[in-house]
Parts: C-alpha cells; structure tokens; sequence
C-alpha cells in the first residue's frame, strides 16, 4: 500500500503550494494572469524529454494536446483569482470538488467512459459541503470563478487522459505541457497582456521571485507523485484521497495566515463552517468510490 502514502504526500505537498500562491497573489505577484504566465513558461522544463521518444504528432493528438494545455493555463487563472479574492482553503476546496463533477461529465461525452467515480450520494455531499463553505460570505463572483475553474479543470484532464490513450506517457505528458505553454506565448504579441506579465515579476522582490520557483519545483513534484501514485494503485482510490487535500489546506491556512501575512477568516464560527464543508467534501470522494 506505498502508493497510498506517495498520494498522501504528493496533496500535503499541493496544499502546501496553495497556501504559498496565497501569500504570493494577496501581495507580492497579485495579478492572476501573470502567475500563471510563469508558471506555464516553467512548463518548458519539458524539452528535456526530447532524447526519450518524443516524435511529431498528427494533427488531431496535437489539436487535443494543445486544447488540455490552454484549459489548464485558463483553469488556473480562475483558480489564482478565485483564491485571491476568497479564503485559500473555500477556493481551492470549491474547485477541487467541482473538477471532479466536471471530469466526469467530460469523460462520459468525450472518452465514452468514466474516468472517475461518482454518483448522486457524493454529488449530495459536494453540493451541501460547498453550501457550507459559501454561507458566511456568499459571493456570486467567487462561485463562479470556481465553476469555470472546475469546468476548465476538468476538460484539461480528460483531454490528457484521451492523450495518454492515443499515445505514450512521454508524449502525452510533452505535448499537453507544450499546449499549456502555448497561451503564455500567444499573449506576448499583446502589449497589456506582456507588460502584465513582465512586470508582475520584474517588481516583485528577488526573495519573492524565489519563493515563486521554489514554490513551482514543489508543485512539480507532486504532480509527479500523484501520477506515480496512480501508476502503482488504482486511479479511483488516489483520486478519493485528493479530498485529504482540502483538510491539509485547512490546516496549514490556520497554521500560516499570521506569519505569512495573508487574508483567511479564522473566527470560529468560520472554522466550523470550514470544517463541516470540507469534511463533507471528503465524505463525498469517498463515497464516489464505494
């Protein structure tokens, strides 16, 4: 059972990096276009996997491999701005379970199949976990901007499990990552997009301007280990245990907002509207799988 505890740390490592994007976007770099600019142009650490098979596609692989590219770079704009103007722990747990509902729309009409599990007794969950994570502060913009973001999200990831069956691990994961590179590059043309961009970073300071690539390495590892994760175990399993993600996000929100400075309602009315809906959020990925 090591791909369980790999999937455990790979999300306490994503939770980690969403509470570090929040202390970035609440100051150093707040403009979500150009966090996630960066963070597509640190996608072309990819070029490395040349030597090891990748090949020019066909038409339609390179078609998809871009389309999940460009949903990705879409859904994390909506991720960072949703997280911007809302609690990091509300924003990403709002998406985190709305990825899923649309994962599994996207995967029935594109792939044929599910990708993931789900059904009405999880879709209950999310609905009623998101209601509570909603209460205090309603905001119309915010759900919104979580379910573009889900919805954007999900698309990426069925189009790059539809890249993985048409195609190997390699150029499944160098094509999707240069399609996420691509909307970075097609902005450059654009003058208001490219000074956004550029100088986001270039004002930040160099320790901010570290933490943003340190923060970036981290992210990739636990990209690679969720995928490992899934590699050695069953898919639907690691998937549940995403939900675990959402509590470590929680947690390390109340552990850092006062010494990182950044924006997280901590009254106790809060706390336990917080906790109730993510909690039923983990009930709800883990009833999907039953």
């Amino acid at each position: 059972m090591t791909w369980i505890f790999i999937a455990l740390i790979a999300y306490i490592i994503n939770a980690f990096v969403f509470v570090v994007d929040k202390y970035l976007l609440d100051a150093p770099i707040p403009r979500p276009f150009a966090y996630a600019f960066w963070i597509s142009l640190l996608s072309l650490f990819v070029v490395a996997l040349i030597p090891f098979g990748v090949y020019w596609p066909d038409p339609l692989f390179l078609g998809v491999a871009i389309l999940s590219g460009v949903s990705n770079f879409l859904g994390l704009i909506f991720l960072y701005r949703s997280i911007k103007l809302s609690d990091v722990s509300i924003a990403t747990t709002k998406i985190g379970a709305l990825s899923v509902v649309f994962t599994y729309i996207f995967s029935v009409l594109i792939l044929g199949k599910e990708t993931v599990s789900l059904n009405l007794h999880s879709l209950l969950l999310f609905a009623v976990g998101i209601y509570f994570l909603s209460r205090l502060k309603f905001n119309m913009s915010v759900l919104s901007l979580a379910i573009f973001g889900g919805i954007f999200m999900g698309l990426s990831v069925v189009l790059l499990k539809w890249n993985f069956n048409h195609s190997d691990f390699i150029n499944g994961v160098f094509w999707t990552r240069m399609g996420f590179v691509f909307p970075a590059l097609a902005s450059l043309p654009f003058s208001s997009l490219r000074s956004q961009a550029l100088s986001q970073l270039g004002n930040a300071k160099s320790s901010s301007r570290l933490i943003f690539v340190a923060n970036k390495i981290l992210a990739t590892i636990g990209f690679i280990l969720i995928y490992y994760a899934i590699s050695l175990g069953d898919v639907s399993t690691v998937n549940a245990l995403s939900g675990f993600q959402f509590i470590f996000v929680l947690i390390l929100a109340i552990i850092f907002s006062n010494r990182l400075k950044f924006k997280e309602d901590l009254n106790i009315n809060s706390i336990i509207n917080k906790s109730i809906g993510v909690a039923l959020i983990l009930l709800g990925f883990w009833v999907s799988i039953k």
